[in-house]
């Protein structure tokens, strides 16, 4: 039973904090790419 629990709770623990590092790395790419954007435009 605990075996076959596993199996679901890994992936689905991974899939979460894959989700939760795109959701946190992604708005802070973008903010440190915008200044970089301006910088190269000016």
């Amino acid at each position: 039973m605990l075996k076959k629990n596993l199996r679901w709770i890994v992936p689905l623990v991974v899939l979460l904090a894959v989700v939760a590092l795109a959701l946190t790395i992604t708005p802070l790419a973008t903010h440190a790419a915008s200044p970089n954007v301006t910088w190269w435009t000016y």
